[in-house]
């Protein structure tokens, strides 16, 4: 057993599954107390449980408790008309709940009650995210999707990145379910070493230790029982697509420079699986010379904005995202900035977007975190719906 540790752990260093780190000891890498509860017999009491639990258990990275709070606790947006249609939203790996406030805003003006879960282990601690399995996730999707459709006539199901995964797995086993909006969905990763973590979180606590910067709204640390728990979850959904494709309409986006997942594997998995006509794919990039009519192609490269290329999370945020927006108060600098150029990144001086490591030269470099697409996006949900309706 210590012979295959040590092989294990000598081979996710070289994949680069791991920067092969050990945690410091400071409270986010110690594991909270204890874990809340998900489920509930009612979504209210599910809030207002896992607000009160966040609040005793969080580990803070800013001076705004408030609104740290707020970034990390499930929450639901009622239209101004009563309405029998729902849609569940559940965010990605290392994310929280303020992933979907922008898109949260746009469905609710669609008519949709809309839910936002909290993914079990996230919001308080990286650290707890060691002692949460993959079977936790989908056990907390099952039973909002239960509690949801106590309410509502007509649900749907939406997901970025991991949280596609979940969602996909349980529409797929799930004839109720009207139909999907996938955001840069994680159905394959673009990491080679990924199927390694399985193994890796055996021995290996921690795929990457990281400072914190300020941003409350995800984790800037990650176990490898949680890399482990998206990778079964890709390989799931994988398999369950594969076996019984899936015919409801589907809203998919996807950043052709994507530096988290294999966007040109997840196009074929749509095209190949994704059988319904009115499914729309939607792809931040070049024309690649599609086969499949359904797939919509929106420049990536906008100089007159300073943008380059897109990014795997910024399709979510309208530019007046008060956190990362074009004004917003958070950057994603390159880490590589030499000192000046970092302060300049921060300021937003001189400063072009991309994914994340992006470079063309002498420019200043920070993630691409607001989609400038963002109304065309809201109305193509328009169109998705509409053309489904009853």
């Amino acid at each position: 057993m210590r012979y295959l540790a040590i092989i294990t752990i000598i081979f996710v260093c070289i994949m680069g599954l791991s920067n092969c780190t050990l945690a410091p000891d400071k409270p986010r890498f110690t594991e909270s107390p204890d874990l809340p509860s998900y489920l509930q017999p009612s979504f209210a009491q599910y809030q207002k449980e896992t607000v009160n639990w966040l609040k005793e258990n969080r580990v803070y990275v800013s001076d705004n408790k408030a609104a740290e709070i707020a970034a990390n606790s499930p929450f639901e947006l009622q239209p101004k008309e009563e309405s029998k249609r729902g849609v569940l939203l559940v965010h990605g790996l290392a994310g929280s709940p303020y992933y979907f406030k922008d898109i949260a805003k746009e469905l609710v003006k669609k008519g949709f009650i809309v839910r936002v879960m909290l993914v079990p282990g996230h919001g308080s601690r990286p650290a707890d995210l060691k002692r949460i399995g993959l079977s936790d996730w989908q056990k907390s999707v099952k039973h909002q999707i239960k509690l949801f459709k106590q309410q509502v006539d007509e649900l749907w199901l939406g997901g970025f990145s991991t949280g596609a995964n979940l969602v996909t797995s349980e529409a797929i086993s799930d004839p109720d379910i009207e139909g999907l909006f996938l955001f840069s969905p994680g159905f394959k990763s673009s990491r080679k070493g990924l199927f390694l973590a399985p193994l890796a979180s055996r021995f290996i606590d921690w795929v990457d230790v990281d400072e914190v910067t300020g941003n409350y709204t995800k984790y800037e640390s990650l176990t490898t029982q949680a890399a482990a728990n998206y990778y079964r979850s890709a390989q799931e959904v994988v398999n369950k697509v594969k076996k019984y494709q899936y015919d409801k309409p589907v809203l998919v986006t996807i950043s052709e420079d994507d530096i988290v997942i294999d966007s040109k594997a997840i196009y074929q998995m749509f095209s190949e699986s994704m059988t319904h006509p009115d499914s729309r794919l939607i792809w931040y990039g070049t024309e690649q010379g599609f086969t499949d009519k359904r797939v919509i192609v929106r420049e990536k490269s906008l100089p007159s904005e300073r943008i380059s290329t897109f990014s795997h999370m910024n399709v979510l945020f309208d530019e007046d995202n008060p956190f990362y927006g074009k004004q917003g108060e958070y950057r994603f600098c390159n880490a590589d900035l030499i000192f000046e150029e970092y302060e300049k990144c921060q300021l937003g001086i001189e400063t072009w977007y991309a994914e994340y490591g992006y470079s063309d030269g002498d420019r200043i470099y920070a993630r691409l975190s607001w989609n400038p697409y963002f109304s065309f996006l809201s109305e193509s949900i328009s169109s998705l719906v509409k053309a489904h309706a009853p």
